[in-house]
Formats: C-alpha cells, sequence, structure tokens
C-alpha cells in the first residue's frame, strides 16, 4: 500500500501518514462491505465481489479421491471505461 501512497502524496502533496491511513481505512470499508453485502461498486473502477464455488470430488497424485470443500474467493470486474482504457479504445464516448 506504501507505493500507492507515496504516489498519492506526490501528485497531492498531501502528507503520506493521512493517504496511508485513508487507505487502509477505505480497504476496511470494501472488507465490511463485502462481509454485509457480498459485492462493492465503485463507480468508474469496477466491482468487487464474492464468488462460490461447490464442492467437487477430484483425484489426488496419490490416486484416491478426494473431497475438496466449497470456497469463496474475491473476484473483481472492471469498470468499461477501465476497460477500453487498457485497450486504448479512448474514444471519450463513456
Amino acid at each position: 500500500m506504501y507505493d500507492a501512497a507515496w504516489d498519492i502524496s506526490q501528485k497531492t502533496d498531501f502528507n503520506i501518514n493521512h493517504i496511508e491511513t485513508v487507505l487502509r481505512e477505505f480497504v476496511g470499508v470494501v472488507m465490511r462491505r463485502l462481509s454485509k453485502d457480498g459485492e462493492v461498486t465503485i463507480y468508474g473502477f469496477g466491482k468487487f465481489y464474492i464468488s462460490q464455488y461447490p464442492s467437487a470430488r477430484n483425484r489426488g497424485l496419490d490416486g484416491q479421491w478426494r473431497q475438496a470443500p466449497a470456497a469463496k474467493t474475491l473476484r473483481f470486474r472492471a469498470a468499461r471505461k477501465i476497460k477500453d482504457q487498457l485497450n486504448g479504445k479512448n474514444n471519450g464516448t463513456r
């Protein structure tokens, strides 16, 4: 997180310690909202959401069948504006 805080402090002239505090609180808010609602949308940037995988049977290296437990993972879906910018489509229409 220090790299992002440093970049922001250089561009804004805000104290790096204050920026780190804000970023830590931001991450905390995102984690609380994910735990409560299962998703967080940051308009113009994208959406973080929890995806669930069901339990499944798989074969281990020793050839024995095992039951893999269900699991949750964090996913991110970028906003169209971000996707277009990453793909060089800066037409400014969105």
